[in-house]
């Protein structure tokens, strides 16, 4: 996808630079959210009052994970909070 953005003339990178950034941008947002429930309670709170590029559906799911990271107090996946 990035090499058609790049041909589009949408991208001011190279596609292999592109990617490094996106992908450590998002393991950054990843750990935060595991790491700071609080962060995460924030997004959903912020997806559930806006208007979302985003389908309802999907919204909801991201809506979904986020309330679940939050609720589980940055606990590993499948132990439960102060488990």
């Amino acid at each position: 996808m990035l090499v058609r953005c790049a041909a589009a003339g949408r991208l001011r990178v190279d596609p292999d630079l592109a990617e490094q950034t996106i992908m450590s941008a998002n393991v950054g947002v990843a750990l935060s959210l595991v790491t700071q429930p609080n962060t995460a309670l924030q997004l959903a709170a912020l997806l559930r009052g806006r208007p979302s590029v985003l389908g309802g559906p999907e919204t909801a799911l991201l809506v979904h994970w986020l309330d679940t990271l939050a609720t589980q107090g940055g606990s590993p996946v499948g132990t439960p909070p102060g488990g």
